[in-house]
């Protein structure tokens, strides 16, 4: 791989990576829109249309046509998939603590999210949001196929893969975790959920690096959105992130809080260890990926 250098191919490689996450959301807006007109038209015929999956089909439209889209640009330049986006088996025990990861990183974020005073304008604003994609009505066995499957393979592919593709060019490991992360964040919108998702998106981008293997983000991916599709899913799943939290609940969640940040570090230093790419965080990444497996 060509590795660029200088202020000019810097901007040039981040603006690479933006594509797909752009698209991405291109994508979701025209396929809202069909939706839109589709529903608009059956309503005119008369007919009934079951809202309940509406989102959750919306999205998995748009993701499907998004990574689709990767893999014709990476075919396009006569290269090969698996190469390009990394598609290598990381070994059974690194893909278990990738989704152990995945759901302690989940439980760390709602602890802090529980404890930490936001502002209320924007946890009502983060309620909106989640109860709109998760409509009333809306098939478990769909919101966890969809949210706590297809979403974390479409979203590595587009949105850490794709762009880290563009960014390993011009910028070290560390510096295109951190963009990476950050561009993963805002593709989120909402201003809640780019604060939480911010370290999320980075950890995945270092996972990313350490493992040379775009299975491996996509476990923990799995693990953090499976988990919360599942408790979404169940009668009790249902918690409303602006409760007000008695003294007791508070020290449930500060507890909480500690115990699932120590256990992320944890497996973090466990994965970083290891890491199958020696590479300093401020070097750029290697010309070749290693082909080795680690078990």
């Amino acid at each position: 791989m060509e590795r660029r250098s200088g202020a000019k191919n810097k901007v040039i490689s981040l603006l690479f990576a933006l594509i797909f996450p752009a698209g991405y959301l291109l994508s979701q807006v025209i396929v809202s829109f069909i939706a839109a007109f589709c529903i608009a038209m059956a309503a005119l015929a008369g007919w009934k249309v079951d809202m309940g999956n509406l989102t959750l089909i919306v999205t998995a439209v748009s993701g499907v046509l998004t990574a689709a889209a990767a893999v014709l640009t990476i075919k396009l330049r006569r290269q090969k998939v698996r190469t390009e986006l990394r598609v290598r088996n990381p070994g059974a025990v690194t893909l278990v603590l990738a989704l152990v990861l995945g759901v302690s990183m989940n439980l760390a974020s709602s602890a802090l999210i529980s404890i930490i005073p936001f502002p209320d304008w924007m946890v009502n604003s983060y309620n909106e949001q989640v109860s709109n994609a998760l409509l009333e009505g809306s098939s478990p066995v769909l919101m966890i196929c969809v949210v706590g499957v297809l979403v974390p393979i479409v979203e590595e592919i587009c949105l850490r893969a794709m762009p880290l593709r563009a960014l390993r060019r011009a910028y070290p490991a560390a510096a295109a975790a951190v963009i990476g992360g950050a561009i993963f964040a805002l593709i989120h919108g909402n201003p809640l959920q780019i604060i939480y998702v911010l370290p999320v998106g980075i950890i995945l981008c270092f996972v990313y690096i350490w493992t040379e293997s775009v299975i491996a983000t996509i476990a923990l991916h799995i693990g953090y959105n499976g988990f919360s599709a599942i408790m979404s899913a169940l009668p009790s799943g249902d918690i409303d992130a602006s409760a007000a939290l008695t003294e007791d609940m508070t020290g449930l969640y500060v507890g909480m809080a500690i115990a699932f940040t120590a256990i992320t570090a944890v497996l973090l230093v466990i994965m970083y260890r290891r890491r199958v790419v020696m590479v300093p965080v401020w070097n750029n990444f290697p010309e070749n990926s290693s082909n080795n497996s680690v078990q």
